[in-house]
């Protein structure tokens, strides 16, 4: 329990234990400081230890479950019916027998988006998660309407994002020039509007209301409807605390646990749903599915995006939540921990800390197992189609200097102020990790916002009068040089009118720029700056326009069809202004990101305004600035990191590898900008050489321990083999001269004078013990004072209240004490406890004592046969170290190294 499969400090129960409650593994030493609190430190060469006996413990445990054949069939039969009872259905076949009455004949939808439609048909929940331009809007009309149109819905409600209503309303229109639409945004369902609006849906037989999703997240439950809900959720809990209850005993503790969280889940419960209604609320759409599902089954949702998984992997477990809640419940995951322990495990990697400066491990759930069966949970419900899957006409990424068809890199070097910006950002985080500032005042937060502004350009956290950075070049001089060159080239290229099919009398293709760090204003900003370059470049004036000049639904409407007919040459925005949804695509021939996204799906949407059907272009340019060394190298990592999981979810297939962890080949450029913006790519192998000195030179402390402990083990072992050894005989030659005394058998000899009956024995007994007239705290050798069972028993005053009765011929065990009260009464039995002396005590010493012996023997030959064992990551150590230390060399010389294992290769060659 504490070599072979734990520790001294966790023991293999304990391990498993935190293995089987997915509790993180971890030694911590406490000490107390001068103000008399108690403070705990990580012991990190004791968790290495215990981390690697976990793993050995989970490793051993997924082959032990399988030895049995009984309990390994009985597993599997489990499992499959959880997890393997899904058999996925193509609807390619049923969606090319649609008509589609009513359809425009103009639009022909393509086999995707019939087999889309089909779906929708015959399953209660689809998630329509096809890539971006793949036709989602046409799919959503469509099916809404075959689903109206069969009856099998009665009035559809289409929720849009805020900026898409008149849009989608217009391709509406368009694909069913004779439906009857109600559109609604935040401003129908306002407080004094809300009651018409409900009245007026309610009223009419729409083919479609559509509503932005501040409309709808407007429209509250019945306060009756949220407790029932707020009820609904809490019911495990309960379930819980009651099987808890039932269990009395020592469950006490575990019941008040149980309360507290049922409490704290309610009043967290019930302020999302009595907070106001805003896009981050989650709350309020799972609410409204809850009530959906209750009263209508599971067919009351169908979601579109092409981006599912946006940002990290909770939002996969979302989905599966809202779309297909009934799978979660047939399998027996209530909770997103139980999906987690399902289907994910923790990966170790290395990261740059917020300043950027410096690499750290950090561990993070972001690697997944049992993939097969979680693709076929996730793909019985999500209708994933990706670029490669639809060979959709759309361009392709222009191909980089190499040819490969990745972004262009464009790197700007950090200057002197920026460098000594990350100076005191690192000072201000040494500041909030002591504790020595206000929360309030500095926090982590403001530092990675600051480092990002300062990446982006220094006049953003700094004065940009006197800054000077004003003559140094950086992004905006960058990118205003790339946008330039481009537009020489491509200012003359000729493009065809969508409206007659002819060519256009406007030339010049379209450039986006998105920059989400910066807005226009009236103080200095990147918007305004790149314009004026542009122009000074010359760029004629008006070319150069801003998304947010468009302030209303009409007026980007407007904006859209300039940059579509030419009129736009340089499009700058945000991705949350001018991401999903915006169709400008025709003439787009080059995307530019000034600065990193937060997320994977925001690089995704940025590109997918120009890589996207009814571009007239066939290859476009993806242009990164990075500033090197700054904090673009944690933003890129982070989407590196988050992609990696997206991309192989996304991109997975049922019949692969059970485990996933290969990255993409889009975040494989995601890397590239990392190592390029780092400014030192060898300081992540110096990282991940140092720490794995760090992890074997600590697996290589714990082995030393371990061999201590099992020189002491050897050592008691044997000492205890040697007692018992002598001591066994003495006990079976002692056995062998017990008789038995059971019934009429029964007779014992007191001062000389035999007994056959207990009654007159034990009188004889008390009024022997009375006459001795001992003093409680007597301490003294009374000697044999009694035959029985053929032995001699001995009698000693222990001087504390009892007496002690051995067997003189089995020495000094075993023994029954007796106090003086029981002894001064003949009722009291003890004469029966001193025949259980021998006739039971006697018997079960032996058989404890051979019962120990044999255990020593073994654990002697066990700790015998491990002591002295080398370190068996010795080899891994000693390589480990001769990396470490060469690459030290390369850093003190600063001569890079073409790969991690160069180092080693080197070494080994001298």
């Amino acid at each position: 329990a504490t070599h072979d499969w734990g520790t001294r400090r966790l023991t293999a129960p304990e391990l498993i234990q935190r293995l089987l409650t997915q509790t993180q593994i971890l030694v911590k030493d406490s000490h107390t400081d001068r103000d008399g609190r108690t403070i705990d430190t990580l012991n990190a060469t004791e968790t290495e230890a215990a981390q690697e006996k976990a793993r050995l413990l989970a490793e051993r445990f997924a082959g032990w479950v399988w030895e049995d054949p009984e309990r390994g069939a009985r597993l599997q039969a489990e499992y499959n019916r959880r997890f393997n009872s899904i058999v996925l259905r193509d609807y390619s076949a049923e969606g090319q027998q649609l008509t589609f009455p009513g359809l425009v004949r103009s639009f022909t939808p393509r086999p995707h988006q019939r087999a889309a439609v089909a779906r929708m048909l015959n399953e209660p929940s689809v998630g329509l998660f096809h890539v971006v331009g793949a036709g989602k809007t046409a799919e959503m009309i469509i099916g809404a309407t075959e689903l109206k149109r069969l009856q099998m819905i009665r009035k559809p409600a289409i929720v849009v994002p805020n900026n898409l209503l008149a849009q989608f309303t217009r391709d509406w229109m368009q694909l069913y020039p004779h439906a009857t639409v109600l559109a609604a945004g935040a401003d129908d369902v306002t407080a004094d509007k809300r009651r018409a609006f409900v009245a007026r849906v309610a009223a009419n037989d729409w083919d479609a209301v559509i509503l932005t999703r501040t409309a709808f997240q407007a429209l509250s439950l019945d306060p009756r409807r949220e407790l029932d809900y707020l009820t609904d959720q809490t019911r495990d809990m309960r379930a819980a605390l009651v099987r808890v209850a039932d269990a009395g005993g020592r469950a006490e503790s575990r019941v008040k646990a149980i309360e507290k969280q049922i409490l704290r889940a309610e009043e967290k419960l019930k302020a999302k749903l009595d907070q106001p209604r805003d896009p981050g609320i989650s709350q309020d759409l799972d609410a409204k599915l809850w009530f959906l599902r209750h009263r209508y089954g599971h067919r009351v949702i169908t979601g579109a995006t092409a981006t599912p998984i946006a940002n990290s992997v909770t939002e996969m477990y979302v989905m599966q939540h809202y779309l297909a809640p009934h799978l979660l419940t047939d399998a027996g995951i209530n909770d997103f921990d139980s999906w987690a322990a399902t289907f994910g495990e923790v990966v170790t990697g290395f990261e740059t800390n917020i300043t950027g400066d410096k690499f750290q491990l950090r561990a993070r759930f972001a690697r997944f197992t049992n993939v097969p069966e979680l693709l076929t949970m996730f793909h019985s419900f999500g209708d994933v189609k990706t670029a490669g899957d639809l060979n959709l006409p759309v361009p392709t990424i222009a191909p980089r200097h190499d040819g490969t068809p990745l972004p262009q890199l464009l790197t700007v070097a950090k200057s002197d102020a920026l460098a000594g910006y990350i100076d005191e950002l690192a000072d201000r985080v040494d500041l909030i990790a002591g504790r020595q500032v206000d929360p309030r005042d500095d926090n982590m937060l403001k530092i990675g916002n600051d480092g990002r502004l300062a990446a982006l350009d220094m006049r953003l956290v700094t004065d940009p009068d006197q800054h000077p950075l004003l003559h140094e070049p950086g992004k905006v001089d960058i990118a205003a040089a790339e946008l330039t060159r481009i537009w020489h080239t491509t200012k003359d290229q000729v493009y065809l009118d969508p409206a007659t099919g002819q060519p256009s009398p406007i030339l010049g293709g379209l450039q986006i720029v998105f920059c989400d760090l910066s807005t226009p204003s009236d103080q200095w900003n990147i918007y305004h700056e790149l314009r004026d370059q542009l122009h000074a470049n010359g760029l004629p004036p008006g070319s150069v326009r801003f998304i947010h000049d468009a302030t209303t639904d009409q007026a980007k409407a407007r904006l859209f069809a300039d940059a579509r007919a030419g009129k736009i040459a340089v499009l700058i925005g945000s991705t949350a202004k001018m991401g999903t949804g915006t169709n400008v695509q025709d003439r787009a021939l080059h995307v530019m990101h000034l600065d990193a996204p937060w997320r994977p799906a925001d690089v995704t949407q940025r590109e997918g305004r120009a890589i996207r059907q009814g571009n007239q272009n066939t290859t476009v340019q993806i242009s990164q600035v990075i500033t090197e060394g700054s904090f673009d190298t944690y933003m890129w990592q982070t989407l590196e990191r988050k992609g990696r999981f997206i991309d192989q979810i996304m991109r997975g297939t049922l019949g692969g590898a059970r485990d996933i962890e290969d990255v993409s080949e889009a975040t494989l450029s995601f890397a590239e900008f990392k190592a390029i913006a780092s400014g030192n790519p060898l300081l992540l192998h110096h990282a991940e050489a140092q720490h794995d000195l760090a992890r074997l030179t600590r697996l290589a402390e714990a082995h030393t321990h371990t061999q201590i402990a099992l020189r002491h083990t050897i050592s008691s072992s044997q000492h205890t083999i040697e007692h018992l050894t002598g001591r066994l005989p003495e006990l079976h030659t002692a056995a062998a001269l017990s008789v038995p005394t059971a019934g009429d058998a029964f007779h014992i000899t007191l001062n000389g004078q035999r007994y056959t009956k207990r009654g007159d024995a034990a009188d004889q007994l008390h009024a022997l013990f009375t006459q001795l007239n001992l003093r409680p705290d007597q301490h003294i050798d009374l000697g044999p004072v009694a035959e029985l069972g053929g032995h001699h028993i001995q009698m000693t005053a222990l001087g504390n209240g009892n007496i002690a009765f051995t067997l003189t011929a089995a020495g000094d065990t075993p023994a029954v004490t007796i106090p003086y009260a029981d002894l001064g009464n003949p009722q009291k039995g003890t004469l029966t406890k001193l025949e259980n002396l021998i006739s039971r005590a006697l018997p079960a010493l032996i058989a404890g004592h051979e019962e120990s012996l044999a255990e020593h023997h073994t654990r002697h030959a066990h700790a015998t046969a491990l002591h002295g064992q080398p370190f068996p990551h010795q080899d891994d150590l000693d390589t480990a170290r001769q990396r470490y230390t060469t690459i030290n060399e390369q850093l003190t010389h600063q001569t890079p190294l073409t790969s991690p294992d160069d180092a080693v290769d080197r070494d080994q060659e001298r």
